[in-house]
């Protein structure tokens, strides 16, 4: 088990750990795993999801005999994501390491972090294969296309070149 006061540990799953890290207005990860963290069109995403989303952000770490192999972020609905309402969670920027990948544990992230409320959506660019079939297997449904528009605002759009996928859970557990 990582022990570390930055992270909250919430429970093991099929020999994966969970934690949790609430991030602050200046450090949105807790450890550097993906090159696009430090992307300047990344970190006003970030920026914007956060300030959106007070009390409703946070990253989803898992560890695999206590070394971290990917993450994902939960922000709050609505806002700048207009396909949903400000009651929904948004499960984004799932990322396993490069070396950690194809063992399953993509699979395993979405569906613990699918379980965090009642209500989960995702927003999958639809040539992602590999993320819509993982998100499948976690019980998500397609439910309309996506674009943005303005930038940063997600509508829903026909002809959008991302897809929304929705799980409903009846007993949503708030993480």
């Amino acid at each position: 088990m990582i022990t570390d006061k930055r992270l909250q540990y919430l429970e093991t799953v099929e020999e994966c750990d969970f934690y949790k890290f609430t991030p602050s207005l200046f450090h949105y990860f807790y450890t550097p795993m993906a090159y696009y963290e430090r992307l300047f069109s990344r970190t006003v995403r970030e920026t914007l999801d956060y300030a959106h989303s007070w009390g409703g952000y946070f990253q989803v770490y898992m560890a695999v005999n206590d070394v971290m192999v990917g993450y994902g972020t939960v922000v709050r609905g609505g806002g700048r994501y207009r396909f949903c309402t400000s009651k929904d969670r948004i499960l984004c920027n799932i990322f396993i390491k490069k070396e950690e990948r194809g063992k399953g544990y993509s699979n395993t992230l979405v569906s613990y972090m699918s379980r965090c409320h009642s209500s989960v959506f995702a927003f999958i660019r639809h040539n992602n294969t590999p993320s819509i079939r993982c998100f499948s297997n976690a019980g998500f449904k397609k439910v309309g296309n996506a674009t943005y528009k303005y930038g940063h605002i997600l509508v829903g759009s026909p002809r959008g070149r991302l897809g929304i996928y929705r799980k409903e859970n009846l007993n949503g557990e708030f993480i």
